[in-house]
């Protein structure tokens, strides 16, 4: 075998190995974005929340619609007796393969506020 075909053959098991890796290396479903999930010293730790006024979720805009994400954030916000109303989204919140970060307000239903 020449050094030409065992570098070729390098390169094929690299690529394929890179790939194995990025395809399992995170979740691309769109999540619930809370800094504070993971902080031990927060109020409330480990404890699903009482009420809530807002709630953000990091997707890959490339594998999930807006619209399912405001579905999604209908749903989270209607678990508090409130409706889902889109506020912005950002790029520089989330991990690399959910980028972009989407942010609604939960409003109490016929708050125009």
């Amino acid at each position: 075998m020449t050094t030409r075909q065992n570098r070729s053959r390098l390169t094929v098991l690299a690529a394929a190995l890179s790939l194995l890796l990025l395809a399992g290396c995170g979740a691309t479903d769109p999540f619930v974005y809370d800094p504070r999930a993971f902080d031990r010293g927060a109020p409330g730790f480990g404890q699903e929340p009482e009420d809530i006024t807002a709630v953000a979720f990091c997707f890959s805009p490339i594998r999930t619609a807006l619209e399912e994400v405001a579905a999604m954030a209908e749903e989270r916000c209607a678990q508090f007796g409130r409706e889902a109303r889109y506020s912005g989204g950002s790029y520089h919140h989330c991990p690399l393969l959910t980028p972009r970060r989407a942010v609604f307000d939960c409003v109490r239903p016929g708050d125009d506020g």
